[in-house]
């Protein structure tokens, strides 16, 4: 595991040498731990900001407002969307056999908040 997290960091740095001045936080450190973790458990790197947009919404579960009705409506589809994206990838990775991709329906929801996806 050292090594994998090695190699996320070193090709996470590998663009910004050539800068003079980088923003730590923003331009490295805000997507290494989501990266880690999307390779411990072979999620796509490229689904990651609307998957961290989702475990956002979780995390402000912490502190907020919750008599605000449109919060909570927001925060209530950010933690279905997340856990309907998980259930189909592990799904996917139990029972391999072609029916729809779980990816793009996932994404497809969560990117244009439309109903549920057809089979195929």
């Amino acid at each position: 595991m050292q090594s994998q997290v090695q190699s996320i960091i070193d090709e996470m740095l590998e663009p910004l040498l050539d800068q003079d001045e980088i923003e730590f936080i923003g331009q490295f450190m805000y997507h290494v731990p989501l990266i880690v973790l999307l390779e411990m458990y072979d999620l796509p790197r490229n689904h990651r900001e609307v998957i961290r947009d989702w475990a956002g919404a979780v995390g402000r579960l912490i502190g907020a407002d919750l008599s605000d009705s449109n919060t909570v409506r927001q925060i209530h589809q950010s933690v279905f969307e997340l856990r309907k994206y998980l259930m189909d990838f592990f799904e996917q990775k139990r029972d391999p056999r072609p029916r729809r991709s779980w990816a793009r329906c996932s994404m497809r929801k969560a990117t244009t908040r439309t109903g549920s996806c057809r089979t195929t």
